[in-house]
């Protein structure tokens, strides 16, 4: 998403994935420009519904990522989300981004996947 200096913005990410193997998850990062807050959580489902089922973390730092180290059901769809806000200090691109946990292995982000932005000052 493209962002202007001087402006705040609310965002959300709804990505959608499987994994080709159980000991492979999902990294999503977020790059941005520079800001004068910023404020990200993430969240990547990992077990099977219950206890300890997702892996979440915060992201704070352009380029900075959040890691899962595991996907419960190969060939499965999972939801992953990223939910932030941010108040941007240079104009300049806000993205979204992913991998694989571990290089090699296959994780996929499906059809049906989407940003979100919203001025909210």
């Amino acid at each position: 998403f493209a962002v202007t200096s001087g402006v705040t913005y609310h965002f959300e990410y709804k990505i959608i994935y499987g994994s080709s193997v159980t000991t492979t998850g999902l990294r999503l990062a977020m790059t941005f420009p520079l800001a004068k807050f910023w404020g990200c959580a993430v969240s990547i489902p990992i077990a099977v519904p219950g206890s300890a089922a997702s892996f979440d973390g915060g992201i704070t730092v352009t380029g900075g990522s959040v890691t899962a180290v595991a996907t419960a059901v190969v060939n499965t769809d999972y939801l992953a989300l990223i939910d932030g806000i941010i108040g941007v200090s240079t104009t300049g691109t806000l993205a979204a981004q992913f991998g694989s946990e571990i290089a090699g292995t296959t994780v996929t982000i499906k059809a049906g996947s989407f940003g979100k932005l919203w001025t909210i000052a």
